[in-house]
């Protein structure tokens, strides 16, 4: 049982199907979604692809669920997920963007800090459930929609969730009034961190290239460059595949699937997915110039 003010810890649900369960099952029977309330857990535990959807069908469709992400890519990449996960949702996935706004009427939007601050500005969310997604994400306008959201509470009656990975969650449960939080743990793997300083530029391209070549095939690879057109000049040399802010979601979704069965794979990307789409690689490069 959860007690006010502590930490939940459910017992693991009985597994009635042939295939592992995602850690988050482990404590979605306890999870009271009558009232606010933080998760914190690992990456790949399912966090973004269960809990909401979760909600929504408790509800029986009735309520409404606006999922913040950091940034379009995220927005994009979560919004393909579901639809291939749940493709009986329809027209009650949405997704909205700057760029992108599909299906503006259903249940369950994904939504930028841009698109969450104008909806809550003009009271366009009420007796919903408000999930900040990767919280330890924070920016400036989503410190502008939690005040918000606090400040519209008592007239507005939505429900917050908190989620991330990192974060320590006691300023989120002093600042929005939460005292239920729950956590999970996931898989967690060794890693190896090399660091090598390059005097500049051609010599950062050079010690690359070295590294792509010399490697064997048959390790999966996610470089992140500085530059959009870094990452597709260097895709197609090497004949692998690029990400970054202009990609649609379906293909980043795309890539994702082909990530977990392709060894073989080299993905170039921007750090627009740095920390808010899971890809499972083997190795990752990381070039900057700092």
């Amino acid at each position: 049982m959860l007690e006010e003010g502590g930490e939940g810890q459910a017992q693991e649900t009985i597994n009635e199907d042939p295939g592992p369960k995602l850690p988050i099952f482990s404590i979605l029977d306890s999870i009271d979604f009558s009232d606010h309330f933080v998760i914190i857990g690992n990456v790949g535990t399912g966090k973004s692809t269960v809990t909401p959807i979760h909600e929504y069908e408790l509800s029986k469709g009735n309520r409404q669920i606006v999922i913040r992400e950091p940034s379009r890519a995220a927005c994009n990449a979560l919004y393909y997920s579901l639809q291939a996960l749940h493709p009986e949702l329809g027209n009650e996935l949405s997704v909205i963007t700057k760029d992108t706004k599909i299906n503006l009427g259903g249940k369950i939007k994904i939504v930028t800090d841009g698109v969450l601050l104008r909806m809550l500005a003009e009271d366009s969310i009420s007796d919903s459930s408000i999930y900040f997604d990767e919280s330890h994400q924070m920016s400036s306008q989503l410190e502008l929609c939690m005040s918000l959201a606090k400040k519209r509470e008592p007239r507005a009656r939505n429900l917050f969730r908190v989620m991330s990975a990192t974060i320590d969650p006691q300023e989120f449960l002093s600042f929005l009034g939460i005292s239920k939080l729950y956590r999970m743990s996931g898989n967690r793997y060794p890693v190896e961190l090399e660091v090598e300083m390059a005097e500049d530029h051609n010599q950062m391209f050079r010690i690359l290239s070295l590294i792509l070549d010399s490697q064997p095939r048959d390790e999966s690879w996610l470089v992140f460059l500085p530059t959009r057109r870094l990452v597709e000049r260097y895709a197609s040399s090497y004949g692998g595949v690029y990400i970054h802010g202009g990609l649609e979601g379906s293909e980043i979704n795309r890539i994702q699937q082909r990530a977990e069965h392709d060894k073989n794979l080299r993905i170039f990307a921007t750090n627009v997915i740095a920390s808010s789409v899971n890809i499972y690689v083997d190795n990752v490069l990381i070039f900057d110039d700092v």
